[in-house]
């Protein structure tokens, strides 16, 4: 069973976090109504329990917290909705669990990056190499 960890971080967009968990889940109920064992083990996790998204109009309650996480295979981060130096400003602690998952052997993926000019891209997490 693959370990997926889906980050709630601030300012993020709730369907990017929603669809990936109904994608995943939809695919272990699939599974189980086939005779077959799930493969994904879905968490949302973030650096707090509770993270209020859209000025406060939705709350998203993780399963565990990013710190709480020993080992996973998959963490999968949303898009970021905003100003994107604020955004970036408001998840900069967790940085540094991401980065220990992924050097722990994890699979980083990002939803989507973001335009900030019409030359310019920018990822919100700059990861170390491997």
């Amino acid at each position: 069973m693959k370990n997926v960890s889906i980050l709630v971080p601030e300012s993020s967009v709730m369907q990017a976090i929603a669809d990936p968990q109904y994608l995943f889940s939809a695919v272990n109920q699939f599974l189980v109504v086939s005779g077959k064992k799930p493969l994904f083990h879905v968490q949302l996790v973030g650096a707090k329990k509770e993270v209020k998204l859209n000025d406060g109009m939705f709350s998203v309650h993780t399963d565990r917290q990013l710190k709480e996480v020993k080992k996973t295979d998959l963490v999968f981060i949303p898009a970021l909705f905003g100003d994107m130096k604020t955004a970036v400003a408001k998840n900069k602690n967790v940085v540094p669990r991401i980065n220990e998952q992924y050097a722990k052997g994890a699979e980083v993926r990002l939803l989507s990056s973001w335009r900030l000019s019409s030359q310019d891209r920018l990822c919100w997490l700059c990861l170390s190499p491997k």
